[in-house]
């Protein structure tokens, strides 16, 4: 076992388990682009009643923690010995609950977390009430919802080549891709899968110009997207810049 840490939320002076249904690290390309990433050890989870959760991960607490503790020492005790391999391996320490802050929850479970990595701050959320929230991590409420059908959204991905691009997987078997800077009300394009079967999971290329869906029973489907999709356009950074800088209500 690896140490790990208790996501709880207190209510009337309770503590109470969080269940947790989807997570996704920020990693945001540094200044100078290429294959430098910022890391700021932020993290969002989504939970089974709606809740979605920014968390942070304090690396030095977390090393200070473990670094030189009773149960470091007997896992490299373990690590260097033959002996005892039937014994149980001890209880490794305890973390804090990362949450720092939490945002208006979906009517449903969050299915699925998507951090942009190409816009600090920005990160899109959708559940079991059919709506994929796009947010600003440092205000409560979305900046933008989208409602492309009354179906579940299952998964939903941010371009890494375009900023405003995003794709989003319905239980109703159709991807919807949208490009913020030209609608904010409507998907620019939709993908049918084989037997309209519920999307689960969605991928872009590294170049973002190939986007992959898979669905519940494990096909994979591929498409091509029009160069419209992964070209950066001037309008872009002005957009991108509203919504990474939106109002911060922390």
């Amino acid at each position: 076992p690896l140490p790990s840490a208790p996501f709880t939320r207190t209510n009337r002076k309770k503590k109470k388990p969080l269940g947790l249904t989807c997570l996704d690290v920020e990693r945001v390309v540094a200044e100078g682009g290429g294959n430098r990433w910022r890391d700021r050890g932020m993290f969002m989870v989504g939970s089974e009643a709606g809740g979605v959760f920014k968390c942070f991960l304090d690396y030095s607490k977390v090393r200070t923690k473990v670094k030189g503790s009773e149960w470091e020492d007997k896992v490299s005790a373990a690590v260097r010995s033959d002996r005892d391999q039937d014994a149980s391996p001890p209880a490794p320490p305890q973390l804090d609950c990362p949450i720092t802050y939490s945002y208006h929850p979906h009517g449903g479970a969050v299915h699925g977390l998507s951090c942009s990595s190409l816009m600090r701050n920005v990160f899109a959320s959708c559940g079991g009430d059919g709506v994929i929230r796009v947010h600003n991590s440092l205000q409560a409420s979305a900046v933008i919802a989208l409602e492309p059908s009354a179906a579940h959204i299952y998964a939903v991905a941010w371009s890494p080549a375009k900023q405003l691009v995003l794709a989003a997987g319905g239980g109703d078997g159709w991807v919807y891709v949208y490009d913020l800077a030209v609608s904010k009300s409507g998907p620019v394009n939709r993908l049918e899968m084989p037997n309209r079967r519920a999307v689960v999971s969605l991928s872009f290329s590294p170049r973002g110009d190939v986007l992959a869906a898979g669905d519940w029973v494990g096909s994979v489907r591929v498409w091509q997207l029009d160069k419209r999709l992964t070209e950066p356009h001037p309008r872009d950074a002005e957009e991108a810049a509203g919504m990474s800088y939106a109002g911060d209500e922390q």
